[in-house]
């Protein structure tokens, strides 16, 4: 029985309960017993136009519960879409679009109208979102299951802009103003989408329906939305922001959702000119500016607001790269003759910029010691290893209050998602790609980027943590040719230092022999059987009987780590400590 089936056949609490991973009790508490002011946490966040935006954060017990609607609403949908009910104009909160596929429909048109609904979660109100799930077609949910969704969703009032149900649900409300927005589109031949709150209307045609955006007076670049097409909206329980209805023509900038769009969809030019500045100052100074506050004394200079907090502008870069790197894709698959393979291509001044901010984030200036292992598997070792030997707490971690907090940053490696492209993904940009041959790339960037930074903290030790085996050969090399430093699987030091805060670290040696880290677990848990299954490290894709080192990790480690013997670790974990050591007393 489908997912939706099921959330269909539902009428009691325990049965919704079931579906969102809870018992009855534990929905129950956090339903009825959780008080409102424990649920929510109010702050304000300032808008590009400089006013307020009220965020209503869900607190840690009440997030959880609407993730798991948030996840139970998002499989609904996609058995829907299977089925054919599949909103093609809707390019919000849903996998595989953007507000890059959405500005994508509007491109190299004659007349772009833009415009947006008013305050858009507070319109999704208790009795909407419970009306919705009870009389929609698709769902048709029991009286009390939608209650109950309603009141998982909402804060008392509405749909609160911070949940991670909102948008999901916000979508499927939607829908409805689609259905007919989409039909006034094809009655008067012209292109629309919708990314939530914001509506575009183009087309290429000589003249632009005045039935959905009309000038007035005639002449005056004074354009106001058209009657029948306020009509629909209005009737579908929607405002219109008259502030922010606009229409442009194809001899000035089009722009939809923030991304120009009159031959190719991009971003502004002064938008990545002042994300260069600010990057350009950040790597000179280790602050940026990111806007311009009123002169202090009256016929100043405006005083630039000073900021260390890289978040921001990793947003921005990111945002600038995922924009531009789609326009290159896109033209390529276009071309008729594309380049050579064995052509050198530059790579685009985004995605250079991008790295180099990385880079700078990452390696010059880590907010704590930054341990670089050779796969994500590594990480799930080392992690349950800190944690369950105290003689390195708190020099690798400790606990606080019940929970421990690690004192080393281990680099993440993403889990491979079906229908994810990895355009903004660390690794992919600074080309870690796992192995000690993807750790030659931090090598090399240390030789051709830094060079191009001035202000150079390092004030925390990198830490390449390799397997002394034959994967050695894919990088000493580079170490020896750029910093002088002899590793190979003879050499025996704790730790190697090769330049500024980088360091290497092998695993412990064994004679001749190689070692990896999986070797630090006690034989037994290493001949565990997963099924009629047998671990091998060095599995290779298809091998019958055999499991590999992700399954390992996950399935073996992971949930027995309280039960697994990490004393094993510590040598390796002392070499760690001993590279620590020396970058702080140098």
């Amino acid at each position: 029985m489908s997912v939706l089936q099921k959330l269909k056949e539902a009428t009691t609490l325990h049965q919704i309960a079931d579906l969102l991973g809870y018992s009855a009790k534990g929905l129950s508490y956090v339903l009825y017993q959780l008080p409102m002011s424990e649920k929510y946490k109010t702050f304000s966040i300032k808008k590009k136009d400089g006013t307020d935006r009220t965020i209503k954060a869900p607190t840690p017990e009440l997030k959880k519960l609407q993730k798991h609607l948030a996840n139970l609403l998002y499989a609904c949908r996609a058995e829907m879409e299977k089925e054919g009910f599949k909103n093609t104009v809707s390019h919000g909160f849903r996998r595989g679009h953007s507000i890059v596929t959405n500005a994508e429909q509007h491109r190299q048109s004659r007349f772009v109208f833009n415009l947006d609904l008013q305050d858009y979660f507070p319109t999704f109100t208790f009795w909407r979102v419970r009306g919705f799930f009870m009389k929609d077609k698709q769902f048709a949910l029991h009286e009390k299951v939608a209650t109950i969704i309603a009141q998982i969703a909402c804060d008392g009032t509405a749909l609160p802009q911070g949940s991670p149900c909102s948008p999901v649900i916000s979508d499927l409300v939607g829908q409805i103003l689609d259905q007919r927005l989409v039909r006034l589109a094809k009655k008067y031949q012209v292109t629309y989408s919708r990314y939530a709150d914001d509506i575009t209307f183009s087309t290429r045609r000589k003249e632009f329906p005045s039935a959905i955006a009309c000038e007035e007076p005639a002449g005056s670049g004074e354009w106001q939305i058209g009657l029948e097409l306020l009509d629909r909206i209005e009737n579908a329980d929607f405002e219109v922001n008259p502030e922010k209805t606009r229409m442009s023509v194809k001899t000035s900038r089009q722009s939809v959702t923030g991304l120009v769009v009159n031959a190719k969809v991009n971003v502004a030019s002064e938008y990545f000119r002042n994300a260069k500045a600010m990057c350009r100052t950040l790597f000179n100074e280790g602050r940026y500016y990111r806007t311009h506050l009123p002169p202090e004394v009256e016929g100043g200079e405006p005083q630039p607001e000073w900021t260390t907090n890289t978040k921001p502008l990793h947003g921005v870069i990111g945002h600038i790269h995922y924009v531009k790197s789609k326009a290159v894709r896109r033209d390529l698959g276009n071309k008729k003759d594309p380049e050579p393979a064995d052509k050198k291509i530059k790579p685009p001044a985004a995605r250079t910029l991008f790295r180099k901010f990385l880079f700078y984030t990452t390696f010059v200036a880590p907010d704590r010691p930054l341990i670089v292992a050779e796969g994500k598997t590594d990480i799930v070792y080392l992690r349950e290893a800190i944690k369950r030997l105290p003689q390195y707490h708190p020099v690798l971690g400790q606990f606080i209050d019940g929970k421990f907090q690690s004192a080393v940053r281990l680099f993440r490696y993403p889990k491979d998602k079906p229908n994810r492209e990895p355009i903004n993904r660390m690794n992919e940009i600074l080309e870690i790609t796992g192995g000690a041959a993807g750790l030659r790339s931090i090598v090399l960037d240390y030789d051709r980027i830094l060079p191009k930074i001035i202000h150079r903290p390092m004030a925390h030790p990198v830490i390449l943590l390799l397997d002394n085996d034959d994967g050695l050969s894919h990088i000493d090399k580079a170490i020896k040719g750029h910093f002088g430093v002899q590793i190979s699987k003879k050499t025996t030091l704790p730790s190697y230092h090769l330049a500024h805060n980088l360091y290497v670290v092998k695993t412990p040696e064994s004679g001749e022999d190689d070692t990896f880290i999986e070797q630090l677990f006690p034989q037994e848990w290493l001949e565990k059987p997963l099924g009629d299954k047998k671990f091998n490290p060095n599995k290779k894709h298809g091998a019958e009987g055999e499991y590999g080192k992700a399954e390992f990790a996950e399935k073996i480690v992971r949930p027995n780590a309280s039960d697994i013997e990490f004393g094993g670790f510590s040598p390796l974990l002392d070499r760690i400590v001993d590279a620590m050591k020396h970058h702080y007393e140098k």
